[in-house]
Protein backbone atom coordinates (compact mmCIF):
# COMPACT_ATOMS: atom_id res chain seq x y z
CA UNK A 1 0.00 0.00 0.00
CA UNK A 2 1.27 3.47 -0.87
CA UNK A 3 0.17 6.38 1.28
CA UNK A 4 0.33 9.98 0.09
CA UNK A 5 -1.05 12.88 2.15
CA UNK A 6 -1.54 16.42 0.86
CA UNK A 7 -3.01 18.64 3.56
CA UNK A 8 -2.81 21.97 1.78
CA UNK A 9 -1.75 21.77 -1.83
CA UNK A 10 -1.32 18.84 -4.19
CA UNK A 11 1.77 18.55 -6.34
CA UNK A 12 1.44 15.83 -8.91
CA UNK A 13 3.70 14.78 -11.77
CA UNK A 14 1.67 13.73 -14.77
CA UNK A 15 2.34 10.31 -16.25
CA UNK A 16 1.20 8.89 -19.55
CA UNK A 17 -2.07 7.03 -19.25
CA UNK A 18 -1.25 4.37 -21.83
CA UNK A 19 -4.23 2.29 -22.91
CA UNK A 20 -5.73 1.77 -19.48
CA UNK A 21 -8.42 4.39 -19.14
CA UNK A 22 -9.19 3.40 -15.55
CA UNK A 23 -5.59 3.32 -14.35
CA UNK A 24 -6.30 6.05 -11.78
CA UNK A 25 -9.64 6.48 -10.01
CA UNK A 26 -10.83 9.27 -7.71
CA UNK A 27 -13.33 8.35 -5.01
CA UNK A 28 -15.05 11.38 -3.46
CA UNK A 29 -15.67 11.13 0.30
CA UNK A 30 -16.72 13.55 3.02
CA UNK A 31 -16.43 11.55 6.23
CA UNK A 32 -20.01 10.23 6.11
CA UNK A 33 -21.33 6.67 5.89
CA UNK A 34 -23.34 7.76 2.88
CA UNK A 35 -20.21 8.50 0.87
CA UNK A 36 -18.82 5.08 1.80
CA UNK A 37 -21.48 3.47 -0.40
CA UNK A 38 -18.89 3.82 -3.17
CA UNK A 39 -16.26 1.68 -1.42
CA UNK A 40 -17.22 -1.75 -2.88
CA UNK A 41 -16.91 -0.31 -6.40
CA UNK A 42 -13.51 1.14 -5.65
CA UNK A 43 -12.33 -2.12 -4.08
CA UNK A 44 -13.36 -4.22 -7.07
CA UNK A 45 -11.68 -1.90 -9.56
CA UNK A 46 -8.52 -1.85 -7.49
CA UNK A 47 -8.45 -5.63 -7.03
CA UNK A 48 -9.44 -6.82 -10.49
CA UNK A 49 -8.47 -3.94 -12.80
CA UNK A 50 -5.34 -2.90 -10.92
CA UNK A 51 -6.59 0.67 -10.64
CA UNK A 52 -4.85 3.20 -8.43
CA UNK A 53 -7.32 4.66 -5.92
CA UNK A 54 -7.32 8.22 -4.67
CA UNK A 55 -9.69 9.05 -1.83
CA UNK A 56 -10.41 12.75 -2.26
CA UNK A 57 -11.92 14.93 0.45
CA UNK A 58 -12.61 18.65 0.23
CA UNK A 59 -12.46 20.49 3.53
CA UNK A 60 -14.08 23.72 4.64
CA UNK A 61 -10.71 25.34 5.30
CA UNK A 62 -6.99 24.70 5.61
CA UNK A 63 -7.47 24.32 9.35
CA UNK A 64 -10.16 21.70 8.75
CA UNK A 65 -7.80 19.75 6.47
CA UNK A 66 -5.12 19.80 9.17
CA UNK A 67 -7.32 18.28 11.90
CA UNK A 68 -5.86 14.95 13.16
CA UNK A 69 -9.26 13.25 13.10
CA UNK A 70 -9.63 13.99 9.38
CA UNK A 71 -6.30 12.36 8.58
CA UNK A 72 -7.10 9.45 10.87
CA UNK A 73 -10.39 8.83 9.07
CA UNK A 74 -8.73 8.86 5.65
CA UNK A 75 -6.12 6.36 6.87
CA UNK A 76 -8.91 4.19 8.23
CA UNK A 77 -10.60 4.21 4.82
CA UNK A 78 -7.38 3.07 3.18
CA UNK A 79 -7.05 0.22 5.65
CA UNK A 80 -10.62 -0.92 5.06
CA UNK A 81 -10.22 -0.81 1.31
CA UNK A 82 -6.93 -2.69 1.53
CA UNK A 83 -8.72 -5.43 3.45
CA UNK A 84 -11.52 -5.52 0.88
CA UNK A 85 -9.09 -5.66 -2.02
CA UNK A 86 -7.23 -8.51 -0.36
CA UNK A 87 -10.47 -10.45 0.12
CA UNK A 88 -11.43 -10.02 -3.55
CA UNK A 89 -7.98 -11.06 -4.71
CA UNK A 90 -8.07 -14.22 -2.62
CA UNK A 91 -11.39 -15.12 -4.23
CA UNK A 92 -10.12 -14.39 -7.76
CA UNK A 93 -7.53 -15.78 -10.14
CA UNK A 94 -3.93 -16.09 -8.98
CA UNK A 95 -2.79 -13.63 -11.66
CA UNK A 96 -5.00 -10.91 -10.17
CA UNK A 97 -3.39 -11.43 -6.80
CA UNK A 98 -0.03 -10.37 -8.22
CA UNK A 99 -1.22 -6.85 -8.95
CA UNK A 100 0.13 -4.17 -6.61
CA UNK A 101 -2.36 -2.27 -4.47
CA UNK A 102 -1.93 1.49 -4.67
CA UNK A 103 -4.25 3.59 -2.48
CA UNK A 104 -3.71 7.24 -1.55
CA UNK A 105 -5.69 10.09 -0.11
CA UNK A 106 -5.79 13.80 -0.87
CA UNK A 107 -7.24 16.61 1.25
CA UNK A 108 -7.97 19.98 -0.36
CA UNK A 109 -9.57 23.12 1.11
CA UNK A 110 -12.33 24.78 -0.91
CA UNK A 111 -15.48 24.04 -2.84
CA UNK A 112 -15.91 20.27 -3.16
CA UNK A 113 -17.14 20.10 -6.77
CA UNK A 114 -14.57 22.59 -8.05
CA UNK A 115 -11.74 20.82 -6.25
CA UNK A 116 -12.78 17.41 -7.63
CA UNK A 117 -13.05 18.79 -11.17
CA UNK A 118 -9.71 20.59 -11.05
CA UNK A 119 -7.79 17.76 -9.43
CA UNK A 120 -9.19 15.17 -11.85
CA UNK A 121 -8.26 17.30 -14.85
CA UNK A 122 -4.70 17.95 -13.69
CA UNK A 123 -3.86 14.50 -12.31
CA UNK A 124 -4.80 12.12 -15.10
CA UNK A 125 -7.82 10.65 -13.31
CA UNK A 126 -9.71 8.23 -15.57
CA UNK A 127 -12.89 7.84 -13.50
CA UNK A 128 -14.62 9.73 -10.69
CA UNK A 129 -16.75 7.67 -8.30
CA UNK A 130 -19.23 9.58 -6.16
CA UNK A 131 -22.33 8.85 -4.12
CA UNK A 132 -25.42 10.68 -5.31
CA UNK A 133 -27.46 11.45 -2.19
CA UNK A 134 -27.08 12.61 1.33
CA UNK A 135 -25.86 15.41 3.52
CA UNK A 136 -22.91 14.87 5.82
CA UNK A 137 -24.01 17.37 8.42
CA UNK A 138 -23.95 21.06 9.24
CA UNK A 139 -21.13 22.87 7.49
CA UNK A 140 -20.54 19.96 5.10
CA UNK A 141 -21.30 19.52 1.45
CA UNK A 142 -24.32 17.78 0.01
CA UNK A 143 -23.21 14.75 -1.98
CA UNK A 144 -26.13 14.88 -4.40
CA UNK A 145 -25.47 18.53 -5.24
CA UNK A 146 -21.74 17.91 -5.57
CA UNK A 147 -22.33 14.98 -7.93
CA UNK A 148 -24.55 17.14 -10.13
CA UNK A 149 -21.96 19.91 -10.32
CA UNK A 150 -19.13 17.48 -11.03
CA UNK A 151 -21.12 15.92 -13.86
CA UNK A 152 -21.71 19.30 -15.43
CA UNK A 153 -18.13 20.45 -15.07
CA UNK A 154 -15.84 17.53 -15.86
CA UNK A 155 -14.78 15.73 -19.01
CA UNK A 156 -13.79 12.68 -16.96
CA UNK A 157 -16.23 9.73 -16.87
CA UNK A 158 -18.28 9.70 -13.67
CA UNK A 159 -19.72 6.69 -11.82
CA UNK A 160 -22.73 7.71 -9.74
CA UNK A 161 -23.53 5.32 -6.91
CA UNK A 162 -27.06 5.69 -5.50
CA UNK A 163 -27.19 5.46 -1.74
CA UNK A 164 -30.90 4.75 -1.53
CA UNK A 165 -31.57 1.07 -1.11
CA UNK A 166 -27.92 0.02 -1.22
CA UNK A 167 -28.01 -3.70 -0.46
CA UNK A 168 -25.79 -6.73 -0.45
CA UNK A 169 -22.96 -7.08 -2.92
CA UNK A 170 -23.96 -9.42 -5.79
CA UNK A 171 -22.21 -12.80 -5.95
CA UNK A 172 -20.52 -11.87 -9.24
CA UNK A 173 -19.42 -8.52 -7.85
CA UNK A 174 -20.78 -5.02 -8.25
CA UNK A 175 -19.79 -4.95 -11.93
CA UNK A 176 -21.18 -8.40 -12.79
CA UNK A 177 -23.69 -7.33 -15.46
CA UNK A 178 -23.77 -4.05 -17.38
CA UNK A 179 -26.55 -2.55 -19.47
CA UNK A 180 -25.08 -0.41 -22.24
CA UNK A 181 -27.68 1.71 -24.09
CA UNK A 182 -26.76 2.71 -27.66
CA UNK A 183 -28.52 4.84 -30.25
CA UNK A 184 -26.74 3.79 -33.44
CA UNK A 185 -24.42 6.79 -33.55
CA UNK A 186 -20.71 7.20 -32.86
CA UNK A 187 -21.63 9.73 -30.19
CA UNK A 188 -23.71 7.07 -28.47
CA UNK A 189 -20.72 4.72 -28.40
CA UNK A 190 -18.64 6.93 -26.11
CA UNK A 191 -18.97 4.48 -23.21
CA UNK A 192 -17.99 1.41 -25.23
CA UNK A 193 -14.18 1.71 -24.92
CA UNK A 194 -14.55 1.86 -21.14
CA UNK A 195 -16.82 -1.17 -21.09
CA UNK A 196 -14.42 -3.04 -23.39
CA UNK A 197 -11.58 -2.40 -20.96
CA UNK A 198 -13.47 -3.25 -17.80
CA UNK A 199 -15.44 -6.30 -18.91
CA UNK A 200 -12.54 -8.76 -19.42
CA UNK A 201 -10.86 -7.69 -16.18
CA UNK A 202 -14.00 -7.73 -14.06
CA UNK A 203 -15.79 -10.61 -15.77
CA UNK A 204 -18.66 -8.31 -16.69
CA UNK A 205 -21.51 -9.58 -18.87
CA UNK A 206 -22.59 -6.84 -21.26
CA UNK A 207 -26.20 -6.32 -22.35
CA UNK A 208 -26.43 -3.98 -25.34
CA UNK A 209 -29.71 -2.12 -25.82
CA UNK A 210 -31.04 0.11 -28.55
CA UNK A 211 -34.48 1.63 -28.16
CA UNK A 212 -36.48 2.53 -31.25
CA UNK A 213 -38.57 5.50 -30.22
CA UNK A 214 -42.09 6.19 -31.50
CA UNK A 215 -41.66 9.56 -33.16
CA UNK A 216 -43.90 12.06 -34.89
CA UNK A 217 -43.39 13.84 -38.21
CA UNK A 218 -45.06 16.94 -39.72
CA UNK A 219 -47.91 16.02 -42.05
CA UNK A 220 -47.62 19.28 -44.00
CA UNK A 221 -44.92 21.94 -44.20
CA UNK A 222 -45.78 24.82 -41.92
CA UNK A 223 -49.12 23.29 -40.97
CA UNK A 224 -48.16 22.73 -37.36
CA UNK A 225 -49.69 19.24 -37.24
CA UNK A 226 -47.96 15.91 -36.65
CA UNK A 227 -48.69 12.26 -37.34
CA UNK A 228 -47.01 9.24 -35.72
CA UNK A 229 -44.47 7.16 -37.60
CA UNK A 230 -46.16 4.56 -39.74
CA UNK A 231 -45.62 0.92 -38.79
CA UNK A 232 -43.43 0.24 -41.83
CA UNK A 233 -41.09 3.02 -40.74
CA UNK A 234 -40.88 1.56 -37.24
CA UNK A 235 -40.25 -1.91 -38.68
CA UNK A 236 -37.42 -0.56 -40.84
CA UNK A 237 -35.94 1.31 -37.89
CA UNK A 238 -36.08 -1.80 -35.72
CA UNK A 239 -34.43 -3.90 -38.42
CA UNK A 240 -31.61 -1.37 -38.72
CA UNK A 241 -31.25 -1.29 -34.93
CA UNK A 242 -31.01 -5.07 -34.72
CA UNK A 243 -28.32 -5.13 -37.37
CA UNK A 244 -26.37 -2.41 -35.58
CA UNK A 245 -26.43 -3.88 -32.06
CA UNK A 246 -25.66 -7.33 -33.48
CA UNK A 247 -22.51 -5.92 -35.08
CA UNK A 248 -21.45 -4.38 -31.75
CA UNK A 249 -22.25 -7.66 -29.99
CA UNK A 250 -19.96 -9.58 -32.37
CA UNK A 251 -17.20 -7.03 -31.86
CA UNK A 252 -17.34 -7.54 -28.09
CA UNK A 253 -17.50 -11.33 -28.38
CA UNK A 254 -14.42 -11.27 -30.62
CA UNK A 255 -12.61 -9.70 -27.66
CA UNK A 256 -13.71 -12.48 -25.34
CA UNK A 257 -16.52 -10.48 -23.70
CA UNK A 258 -19.84 -12.13 -22.90
CA UNK A 259 -22.41 -9.97 -24.68
CA UNK A 260 -26.07 -9.98 -25.67
CA UNK A 261 -27.95 -7.53 -27.91
CA UNK A 262 -31.52 -6.33 -27.35
CA UNK A 263 -33.82 -3.98 -29.26
CA UNK A 264 -36.94 -2.44 -27.72
CA UNK A 265 -39.54 0.09 -28.81
CA UNK A 266 -40.86 2.96 -26.72
CA UNK A 267 -39.56 5.99 -24.82
CA UNK A 268 -35.79 5.58 -24.55
CA UNK A 269 -35.26 6.49 -20.89
CA UNK A 270 -38.27 4.50 -19.68
CA UNK A 271 -37.25 1.41 -21.61
CA UNK A 272 -33.64 1.63 -20.41
CA UNK A 273 -34.77 1.69 -16.78
CA UNK A 274 -37.27 -1.14 -17.33
CA UNK A 275 -34.83 -3.37 -19.22
CA UNK A 276 -32.10 -2.80 -16.63
CA UNK A 277 -34.43 -4.18 -13.97
CA UNK A 278 -35.64 -7.05 -16.15
CA UNK A 279 -32.16 -8.35 -17.06
CA UNK A 280 -30.81 -7.87 -13.54
CA UNK A 281 -28.17 -5.31 -14.50
CA UNK A 282 -25.78 -4.25 -11.75
CA UNK A 283 -25.01 -0.93 -13.42
CA UNK A 284 -25.72 1.12 -16.54
CA UNK A 285 -22.92 2.57 -18.68
CA UNK A 286 -23.89 5.12 -21.30
CA UNK A 287 -22.72 8.20 -23.11
CA UNK A 288 -24.07 11.65 -22.58
CA UNK A 289 -23.45 14.64 -24.76
CA UNK A 290 -24.00 18.33 -24.99
CA UNK A 291 -22.48 21.57 -26.10
CA UNK A 292 -19.89 23.06 -23.80
CA UNK A 293 -20.15 26.61 -22.61
CA UNK A 294 -18.51 28.54 -19.80
CA UNK A 295 -16.84 25.35 -18.62
CA UNK A 296 -20.12 23.46 -18.29
CA UNK A 297 -22.17 21.12 -20.42
CA UNK A 298 -25.76 20.04 -20.84
CA UNK A 299 -26.79 16.42 -20.32
CA UNK A 300 -28.27 14.43 -23.14
CA UNK A 301 -31.95 14.29 -22.26
CA UNK A 302 -32.07 10.49 -22.08
CA UNK A 303 -29.04 10.23 -19.78
CA UNK A 304 -30.51 12.96 -17.60
CA UNK A 305 -33.80 11.08 -17.25
CA UNK A 306 -32.06 7.78 -16.45
CA UNK A 307 -29.88 9.57 -13.91
CA UNK A 308 -32.80 11.04 -12.00
CA UNK A 309 -35.25 8.15 -12.37
CA UNK A 310 -33.13 5.03 -12.10
CA UNK A 311 -31.90 3.26 -8.96
CA UNK A 312 -28.81 1.56 -10.37
CA UNK A 313 -25.23 2.83 -10.42
CA UNK A 314 -24.72 4.83 -13.58
CA UNK A 315 -21.43 5.36 -15.41
CA UNK A 316 -21.69 8.42 -17.66
CA UNK A 317 -19.11 9.12 -20.35
CA UNK A 318 -19.17 12.48 -22.06
CA UNK A 319 -19.10 12.22 -25.84
CA UNK A 320 -16.89 14.60 -27.79
CA UNK A 321 -18.43 17.03 -30.20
Amino acid sequence: MQLKVANMHVQYVMQKEGKRVFRKILVAVDGSKIAETALPYAEELCAKAGSELIFFRACDSREDCARPEVTAYMKELIGRVEDGVGRIKRQSAASIGKMATNVQFVLAPGNAAAQIIDYSASSGVGLIIIATHGVSGAGRWTLGAVAEKVLRGTRVPVALIPTDGAGEIPEKGVFGRALVPLDGSKTGEAALPYVEELAPRLGTEVILLQVVEHKYVPYATGAGGFIPYQQEWLDAAEKAARSYVASVEQKLKAKGITAKALVEQGAAADRIIEVAEKVGAHFIAMSTHGRSGVGRWVFGSVADRVLHSGKLPLVLVRASW
